[in-house]
């Protein structure tokens, strides 16, 4: 079951304090007593805290807000291991390598170009969940804008990224909100969500570096990870394995059950019980790659790549997907 921790958890109830909410009220209001510390927090409970704040602060932009306020105890072990990194590339690798300590509902990409990087970060259920809840919002909004409010804090300047990508709709409103504080163009209803910036900020010092700390935290969170002993999902478990072929030519149900060691219609019953299925996985790996590969590939190649018969059934499945061709996407 996804989770949260304890602390991450109790940083939302914190933050609504500020906003005078008291914590024992918020609880109440979604049924839930505090665990002891050493345990974990459900998502259905992170995510009822998160709702209920929304409507009770009648606020549509909670987690932007609540995200901007993070400090690095709310990440616990891991917020700690990224204060003593060497930069900003360094951190990166630490939160996609720890990640899971803090919560383990979403997958966080890093990807490195010539010149701009950029950082994306997926719910776990949305390769099946097609269509996003108000708390799911709050859930993207509180993730990505901590991201942009830790960064700007360990460089110790105004870190302005290129553009921000989000999944969900935003209406005009939101989009100034949202602009104004992160300093560059925000864009709702795109395929995944994504900090884009200038690669040039991957190598900036940041001034509370220090290698031997580093080296003890990266040993703690390593040791936390294992204690969590997180069983991945069948869907994880698919997505991994499809991620980690060269081409999705032969990326078929049966072949793909086999390589896991298990029989075909057992695949499809425990996908079914996580509200996946094999199509929903492969598309939205496809979709993955098709963001990625755009531009460096001939598109005939790389609907070959994609595992489509030709290009003509790629270009139907982009439109679709992306609302456009691919020429008009990759111009955009």
């Amino acid at each position: 079951m996804s989770s949260t921790s304890y602390a991450y958890f109790q940083s939302v109830l914190y933050y609504l304090a500020t906003r005078g909410c008291q914590s024992d009220y918020a609880l109440a209001q979604i049924e839930y007593t505090l665990p002891d510390k050493a345990q974990r927090v459900p998502l259905n409970v992170y995510r009822a805290l998160l709702d209920f704040a929304v409507t009770e602060l009648d606020e549509p932009l909670f987690g932007f807000y609540l995200g901007q306020h993070i400090q690095l105890a709310d990440y616990g072990a891991l917020g700690y291991l990224v204060d003593a990194c060497a930069n900003l590339k360094d951190a990166i690798k630490a939160l996609l390598a720890y990640d899971v300590l803090v919560a383990d509902i979403g997958k966080a990409e890093f990807v490195e170009a010539e010149k701009y990087a950029w950082v994306g970060w997926q719910l776990v259920q949305s390769a099946h969940n097609s269509a996003l809840n108000e708390d799911d919002k709050q859930l993207i909004l509180r993730n990505m804008t901590a991201w942009v409010a830790t960064a700007r804090r360990l460089h110790q300047l105004v870190f302005a990224p290129t553009r921000i990508e989000f999944s969900f709709p935003l209406n005009s409103d939101e989009i100034s909100t949202l602009t104004a504080w992160f300093g560059c163009e925000v864009q709702g209803s795109q395929p995944a969500n994504r900090i884009l910036f200038p690669n040039d900020y991957l190598h900036l010092p940041f001034n509370s570096n220090n290698p031997v700390l580093y080296q003890a935290l990266k040993q703690l969170n390593e040791t936390q990870r294992g204690q969590l002993q997180l069983t991945p999902s069948f869907a994880e478990l698919v997505r991994q394995t499809l991620q980690q072929q060269l081409d999705l030519r032969h990326c078929k149900l049966p072949i793909l059950a086999a390589s896991l060691g298990i029989s075909t219609r057992h695949l499809q019953r425990k996908l079914n019980a996580e509200q996946s299925s094999f199509a929903v996985l492969l598309q939205a790996e496809q979709q993955r790659r098709a963001t990625l590969l755009l531009g460096t590939l001939p598109l005939a190649e790389l609907a070959w790549h994609l595992g489509f018969a030709e290009q003509a059934a790629f270009n139907k499945a982009f439109r679709r997907w992306f609302g456009c061709t691919p020429k008009a996407y990759a111009k955009k």
